[in-house]
């Protein structure tokens, strides 16, 4: 009399197999939609790279979570312009040299953008408001002379 069950080792690869179809994310799946976070963060990249100054320098202290957003696609055009940098580096066949001193002011002018950044989110009444947000400004075109300089100098 044959047993209906079935054998041990298939058995363990049914098991196996839908084990995986359950635990597969369904974004992984095919066909599947791509998430929401990877929709957002696909529109904050294309964003960030137009972004600008100019965009929010005018923001008054009454919406300061619309200049906050500003800031925010500012510091991601940085990262941006950081990474784009650092891949141009790697095909650099000159000294690079003078690229590592250019890119330590980049660096450091992300830092220093970032912490007015967070400084200007902290202000509580207008005139700090608007005396943080003056040196933001001038973060960001430092950051920016820092990004040319760097840019200059991988051209060889």
């Amino acid at each position: 009399m044959k047993s209906s069950l079935l054998p041990p080792r298939t058995l363990w690869l049914s098991l196996a197999a839908g084990a995986a179809l359950v635990l597969t994310p369904r974004s992984a799946q095919a066909g599947a939609p791509r998430p929401p976070a990877m929709i957002a963060v696909a529109s904050v990249s294309s964003d960030a790279a137009s972004a600008s100054w100019n965009d929010i320098k005018d923001i008054v202290f009454a919406a300061r979570s619309e200049f906050e957003t500003g800031l925010d696609r500012l510091a991601a055009r940085i990262e941006l312009q950081i990474q784009e940098l650092e891949a141009k580096r790697a095909t650099l066949k000159s000294d690079p040299t003078a690229w590592d001193f250019a890119m330590k002011e980049m660096r450091d002018s992300r830092a220093f953008f970032r912490s007015l950044a967070s400084d200007v989110r902290k202000a509580t009444t207008e005139s700090t408001w608007n005396d943080l947000k003056e040196k933001v400004g001038l973060a960001w075109e430092r950051s920016q002379d820092a990004y040319d300089k760097v840019k200059a100098s991988t051209t060889s």
